[in-house]
């Protein structure tokens, strides 16, 4: 119903036909109707809901504006619902996870007392896209097992899987690593690990004989040293007692996958994760 707002006709009601242009920028309408005893009916059918938008109503005798809220239809809501997972799940699997974080699961009891069996925890992507590892970080890396390397025959594409390791980063490429009385020492410098499976009693890990890290290459051990696999054990060990013939051995440092950061599972041990500088 339209009254003016000025002239003659003061507050009577208009009843003769009268041009009526209704416009809204967000829903992109300009319609032009005529209203009859001061009545004019516009339909507006959006695409999809846009919420809150103001109609501007123009005629001879004034304007005014009106706000009205756009709903979602059932059909609309489902869509935009589709869309949303859709797309959170393409920034998650292609953005998130490959560059910022990704949790991980510890199957063993390789890493304790830092971590056991069945713990949950998020490893930052993006450090070691940035900085190289330092000895005394915990790292997340692909395996060198060949073991570990399964390929599946998808129905477009094989797609190849690698085991994640997580251990203590102990020496980098040009080091030379040796283990004398229970002691790690690293280019002939005593490491001190607190973190170490005390619980075996002293010594805590075996003896191992001096052994240059390869450049490019970085050598790893669990925390629970007499129950670990890691790059002690190679496939052409010179050193006896390590001797594998699918041994993780030296890792290259492009198998580096992330540094651990936060451990979530289980909730009564969530922490930022410790690293040691060597």
């Amino acid at each position: 119903m339209f009254i003016p707002t000025a002239g003659s006709k003061g507050k009577q009601k208009i009843k003769e036909e009268i041009p009526v242009t209704f416009s809204c920028k967000k829903l992109k309408l300009e319609e032009k109707v005529h209203a009859k005893n001061g009545i004019a009916i516009i339909k507006v059918k959006p695409v999809r809901p846009v919420g809150k938008v103001f109609i501007t109503v123009d005629t001879p005798y004034g304007g005014a504006k009106a706000a009205l809220t756009v709903a979602p239809t059932p059909k609309q809501w489902a869509r935009d619902m589709l869309q949303s997972l859709v797309i959170a799940f393409v920034v998650a699997m292609f953005i998130v996870r490959p560059f910022f974080v990704q949790s991980f699961y510890i199957p063993s009891g390789s890493m304790i007392p830092t971590f056991y069996d069945n713990d949950r925890l998020m490893g930052s992507m993006l450090k070691y896209r940035l900085s190289d590892p330092h000895p005394g970080d915990v790292v997340i890396f692909k395996s060198t097992r060949e073991a570990d390397r399964k390929t599946y025959n998808l129905v477009v594409y094989k797609h190849l899987s690698i085991t994640n390791y997580i251990k203590r980063l102990i020496a980098v490429g040009g080091d030379t690593v040796e283990v004398r009385e229970g002691i790690t020492y690293v280019n002939g410098k005593a490491y001190d690990e607190p973190y170490l499976n005390k619980e075996i009693g002293p010594p805590y890990q075996p003896d191992f004989p001096a052994t240059k890290v390869p450049e490019d290459h970085l050598f790893f051990m669990g925390d629970n040293r007499y129950n670990s696999s890691d790059s002690r054990f190679c496939p052409d060990a010179k050193w006896q007692v390590y001797q594998n013939e699918d041994g993780l051995c030296f890792v290259p440092r492009k198998n580096v996958v992330a540094k651990a950061w936060v451990q979530f599972w289980p909730l009564d041990r969530i922490t930022m994760i410790k690293h040691f500088k060597h």
